[in-house]
């Protein structure tokens, strides 16, 4: 293990282009590192409190925040403005890692994956991104200019019950104040409809996570919520 005591900037340059939306819904598990003449195959079960913690996540940009990524819980790797290409690639301009006792896996990625030459802050860019699914797993191959692969996985969900878990709509029944939250995902646009599918309330965003249904009569509603990473329907009762 390697003793990270220096914090170097990360600015890992990010741009408009448009990004795969399943790289920010997933808690991604590092598999393996492999590259011409090393490979890394991380513990089966990691222990977090020893800075074990295999995993990579990236973070949508929200409120003026850019896109970041982070590896790693104790001398972990971060990465801030990533800037996207529309060929499903990123460039990182440099790389921060915090204080601390860095694990095995977070020095290797480092070391043998994202610098070419650390000494001169040489970067192997640009890397590129795909994704495979094999039954319940969806897999992230992560690729660097001289062709080394990172692969991390994580478990399936639909798109809509992704958003089914990350978007909360509380009470329901309602009589006049719905509160709507969302983890991860921005709500753009809240639609609802009567059986006959009328639409009968629209609002464009939401105040302090509130959404005034005071106006409807009593009975049973269809509430669509529009996101940035879709759309989920949900039934709605107002007394």
């Amino acid at each position: 293990m390697k003793t990270l005591i220096n914090f170097i900037s990360l600015l890992v340059v990010c741009c408009s282009y448009a990004q795969d939306p399943q790289l920010f819904q997933y808690n991604w598990r590092l598999e393996s590192i492999i590259t011409d003449t090393n490979s890394f195959i991380p513990d089966s079960n990691p222990d977090p409190n020893t800075g074990t913690f295999n995993h990579i996540v990236f973070h949508n940009q929200n409120d003026g925040v850019p896109y970041y990524f982070q590896f790693g819980v104790y001398g972990s790797v971060l990465g801030d403005n990533l800037i996207f290409s529309n060929n499903q690639s990123f460039v990182i301009s440099s790389i921060t890692l915090t204080l601390g006792e860095s694990s095995s896996a977070s020095g290797f990625l480092v070391d043998y994956f994202l610098f070419e030459d650390q000494l001169n802050d040489v970067i192997y860019n640009p890397f590129y991104y795909t994704f495979t699914t094999q039954n319940n797993t969806i897999y992230l191959d992560i690729t660097n200019s001289e062709g080394s692969v990172a692969t991390f996985y994580d478990n399936v969900l639909s798109q809509e019950e992704f958003l089914r878990q990350k978007v909360k709509v509380y009470p329901n029944p309602v009589v006049d104040k719905l509160f709507i939250e969302s983890n991860q995902t921005n709500i753009q646009e809240l639609l609802i409809y009567d059986l006959s599918g009328r639409i009968v309330l629209k609002q464009d965003s939401l105040e302090n996570y509130q959404f005034d249904v005071s106006k409807l009569r009593q009975g049973i509603y269809i509430l669509k919520i529009y996101t940035s990473h879709g759309e989920v329907q949900k039934k709605l009762i107002k007394k």
